[in-house]
Formats: C-alpha cells, sequence, structure tokens
C-alpha cells in the first residue's frame, strides 16, 4: 500500500511536467522586411518548413507577432536561411 502511495506523485509529475513544457516555441536571432522595405532585427520562432510558408512569429522585446506572407516581404534566421514573400500567376 505504501508503495502505491509513492508511486502515484511521481507518476502524476511524469505526465504533467511534459504537458507544461511543450507550448514553449523556440526563438533564433532573425529579422523581418516589411512591405515598406524596412529591416528590423528581432527573434524568429522555429517552426518547420511547412509552417514557415503559411506563417512567421516575430519577436522583438517581450511580444511575439505572427505574420502573415502578405504582411511582410520576407523573413530570415542568422544561420542564413532566408524566406521570401511572392505573388504566384
Amino acid at each position: 500500500m505504501k508503495r502505491t502511495i509513492r508511486t502515484i506523485p511521481i507518476g502524476l509529475a511524469l505526465f504533467i511536467i511534459p504537458i507544461i513544457c511543450l507550448p514553449q516555441k523556440k526563438y533564433s536571432l532573425g529579422f523581418i522586411i516589411n512591405n515598406d522595405m524596412q529591416r528590423i532585427e528581432g527573434e524568429i520562432g522555429l517552426q518547420s518548413d511547412a509552417s514557415n510558408c503559411q506563417s512567421v512569429s516575430f519577436k522583438e522585446g517581450e511580444h511575439a507577432i505572427k505574420y502573415l506572407p502578405s504582411q511582410i516581404k520576407s523573413w530570415g534566421v542568422d544561420n542564413n536561411r532566408l524566406f521570401t514573400s511572392k505573388t504566384l500567376i
């Protein structure tokens, strides 16, 4: 009986800790170029390539802003990855 009582808190902790840690997004130093062709330095949220084509999370200071391709010209991260927004006909 005592053994079961000790394992319940450990099992509960092992279940809750990953759930708390999942929503955290990793950021890397990078930049965006807005539609006025101004380069703004900040942090870019790292996502999969499929997600990168749909939106980018940009953090300048504390707050992150989600940009769509129509809202910015391009963006990049410091490991020389550059994404450009284009209108296809």
